[in-house]
């Protein structure tokens, strides 16, 4: 199971980053006055910095819930995918407000 988990938590890293991206060149190819788009990605960038932050502390809080037992690795790494996929999503989503 935790060779799964590690797989689909890493796969879902890979997917963060391209999303990530493939954001800011849909921003700065934007037909849009430089400083909102400057401004935009700086917020997006911003935004992605304090995603990576809260992910960190929520997946260490669900891991704290195995309470020292084994599974707190797995919790974590559960926690890293949903959260990722949740992500990617959200960028997905502002990527439609571009179009």
């Amino acid at each position: 199971m935790r060779a799964c988990l590690e797989a689909k938590a890493d796969a879902s890293s890979r997917e963060l980053r391209s999303a990530q991206g493939e954001m800011r060149k849909l921003l700065a190819a934007a037909d849009q006055e430089p400083t909102y788009i400057k401004r935009s990605i700086s917020e997006f960038n911003s935004s992605a910095k304090r995603f990576n932050r809260f992910r960190a502390q929520q997946c260490e809080f669900i891991a704290s819930l195995a309470f020292g037992g084994n599974g707190q690795n797995d919790l974590r790494l559960s926690c890293l995918y949903e959260m990722n996929g949740q992500r990617i999503a959200q960028i997905k989503q502002a990527r439609e407000l571009l179009k």
